[in-house]
């Protein structure tokens, strides 16, 4: 699907994040609440592949109308959670919520 015939050329140049389908339907089965997941598909925004995500907090606050420390509030309920480890002063690893995720897709009967 070329970008740009699904989304203006402003909206393309924009970027997008790629987010597994399993994370949305699994909202339930994760006990993610509605903000809880808005912080975490933010999250994923900062997740490349063999480094750790590292948030703009302040961009995430402002994206979200909440304050920094309601942010920061809902990553620790994802940590809580074990879908993410927070490394150093600003990283967090996401394996726990893949390994989540391949739990619940076990479970799923193929369609």
């Amino acid at each position: 699907m070329d970008t740009v015939e699904t989304w203006s050329q402003d909206v393309a140049l924009a970027g997008f994040s790629r987010i597994p389908n399993a994370v949305l339907d699994q909202q339930h089965a994760l006990d993610l609440s509605s903000t809880e997941l808005v912080a975490l598909l933010h999250l994923l925004r900062y997740a490349t592949a063999g480094s750790l995500a590292r948030p703009d907090v302040a961009r995430i606050s402002e994206a979200m109308d909440l304050g920094a420390t309601s942010v920061l509030r809902c990553f620790k309920a994802l940590e809580d959670l074990g879908y993410v480890e927070r490394k150093g002063d600003d990283g967090y690893e996401l394996s726990g919520l893949v390994a989540r995720l391949d739990v619940l897709l076990q479970r799923q009967p193929t369609p």
